[in-house]
This record gives structure tokens, sequence and C-alpha cells, in this order.
């Protein structure tokens, strides 16, 4: 799966997340059959095509942090200057 541009990574996972990526491997198969993506394929996914931006709410809001709109306002504000 590597290509030329691409950054390998080793990751472990607490057993609980592991299962939680089985169980959704799991479930595809039943909904794509052989089009479901291996538990590999899954990961790679949950972690292709996001924005830091995007990541970093994402982030705050999974932890309970509080998400200041302004604080990415004027973040963006800055870079276009």
């Amino acid at each position: 799966m590597p290509t030329p541009n691409s950054v390998t990574l080793i990751i472990s996972l607490p057993e609980q997340d592991y299962a939680a990526y089985l169980a959704a491997g799991r479930h595809l198969v039943r909904v794509m059959g052989n089009k479901a993506p291996d538990l590999l394929g899954l990961v790679v996914h949950t972690l292709r095509c996001r924005d830091g931006h995007g990541l970093a709410e994402d982030y705050l809001d999974s932890v309970g942090w509080p998400v200041e709109k302004e604080l990415f306002v004027s973040s963006q504000r800055l870079r276009k200057d």
C-alpha cells in the first residue's frame, strides 16, 4: 500500500479499539461482501483525506474540550493576510 509520497506509521491500539475495528470490518463484510476493506484498509481510510482543522475539531470534541469558533476563524484570517 505504500506509495512514493507516503509515510509508514506503526500504531499500537488498545485491545478495545482494535476490537472496534474488527467489529466494523465484520459489519462491512456483511454489507459489502468481498468489496469490504480489510482491517488495514479500514484504519487507513479513517486516517486519510483529513485536514488539520477538522482533525483538531474532532479531537477537541472527543475529549470534551470547549471549542471556541473564534480561535479557528482568527487562525484562518492570519493565514490569508
